[in-house]
């Protein structure tokens, strides 16, 4: 990862930072991952977090699973929407392997 060559659909914050985004772009995501996206992270998630507190996050898929088994626990999301979690999971599982692709290609290209 290079901080002086942030990637053109993310906006960098930090250059210190391995990765630190204000925002996302998924226009090139599944249509299952924008939905994802714009029907419950933009819509639900942003109204207690900005989206640099989860996409600024690196998480094991298990560190994610107990995050969102947290939030279900909380009743932020509501019991008929309990499916939420998996498509979170999955959204967010996606958005990491993504990042290590980025990081491995900026690593083999220097």
């Amino acid at each position: 990862y290079n901080p002086e060559k942030p990637k053109e659909k993310y906006k960098l914050l930090d250059p210190s930072a391995y990765v630190f985004y204000e925002e996302i772009d998924v226009s090139n995501f599944s249509q299952k991952h924008q939905d994802t996206y714009n029907n419950i992270i933009c819509k639900r998630c942003n109204l207690c977090h900005t989206q640099a507190h989860y996409f600024n996050r690196r998480f094991t898929p298990r560190q994610w699973q107990e995050a969102l088994t947290r939030v279900l626990a909380l009743g932020i999301i509501p019991p008929e929407n309990a499916a939420w979690k998996q498509d979170l999971f999955e959204f967010f599982i996606y958005h990491e392997e993504l990042l290590l692709k980025e990081a491995q290609q900026e690593e083999e290209e220097e």
